[in-house]
């Protein structure tokens, strides 16, 4: 039973669960802060019916949960096309959250990265595109150029130099 190593761990913290789902519904936020760092620790725990328990949660701790999602798609590279298409189905709904966790994916699990995510990251890094390109860039080696010339990186004119290989 995959579930009872990660309630094992959960339960080290004092939260007294008898499933993923109570963790969920009774401590909230918390409980998906200790499941992400089970994630971390255990990922081969996380079958696919942890994943759905965790795709429901996703209202109540979305970092959280593309963090998880993040950690075992990069622990079962043969998992992350099917982890990371949920990543991308959310990614609108918490732009935000998403872009905050593309950057550690960016940092750490690069190579997961596909050509989707960083079309999702493009199209709602808005707020933030600067600070999100330029992370990327800096920690993927990704060449942003800006036709040449000084000024905002991001001007109307900005493209991709070809330095991205998705």
């Amino acid at each position: 039973m995959p579930e009872k190593p990660i309630l094992d761990y959960i339960n080290s913290y004092n939260l007294d669960v008898r499933s993923i789902e109570d963790a969920v519904s009774r401590h909230g936020k918390d409980a998906l802060d200790k499941i992400c760092q089970a994630s971390y620790n255990i990922p081969e725990q996380f079958d696919q019916d942890i994943i759905k328990t965790i795709v429901k949660s996703f209202d109540i701790a979305p970092y959280d949960c593309y963090s998880i999602l993040q950690n075992i798609a990069a622990k079962f590279p043969d998992r992350a096309p099917e982890l990371l298409a949920i990543y991308l189905e959310f990614f609108g709904k918490y732009p935000k959250d998403a872009l905050e966790e593309f950057y550690y994916l960016c940092v750490n699990d690069k190579e997961i990265l596909n050509r989707d995510l960083l079309d999702a990251m493009l199209k709602n890094a808005s707020a933030e595109r600067f600070r999100v390109i330029r992370e990327y860039a800096e920690h993927c080696g990704v060449s942003i150029a800006n036709a040449g010339h000084p000024g905002p990186l991001l001007s109307d004119n900005w493209y991709d130099d070809g330095a991205v290989n998705i």
